[in-house]
């Protein structure tokens, strides 16, 4: 079943992948993490374990700009997709506000 999700995400990935990150779809991890913060002013707001091998972060900016990122256990970080209107939902039940 992992083997189809990956296979749906990368063909997802390279669909969604915007022109602006041609050149830096993937990066160590700081050094993508600077370049969003100082190119679209997105930081961290979330992030989740998907494996053993990998992370998942999303980046938004203020005005709603976001990117979703794998960050590999070898410090490489791969941009999945980009988008606008980034919205943070409410917090999980039981979490406090």
């Amino acid at each position: 079943m992992q083997s189809i999700y990956k296979v749906i995400l990368t063909g997802v990935t390279l669909a969604v992948a915007p022109q602006t990150y041609a050149d830096t779809s993937c990066l160590e991890r700081l050094q993508m993490v600077e370049q969003l913060a100082t190119t679209f002013g997105e930081l961290q707001t979330a992030r989740g374990i998907q494996n053993s091998q990998a992370i998942l972060e999303i980046f938004a900016s203020k005005d709603g700009n976001w990117t979703a990122v794998i960050t590999h256990m070898n410090g490489m970080s791969c941009i999945l997709a980009a988008g606008k209107n980034w919205e943070q939902s409410t917090p999980l039940p039981g979490e406090k506000t």
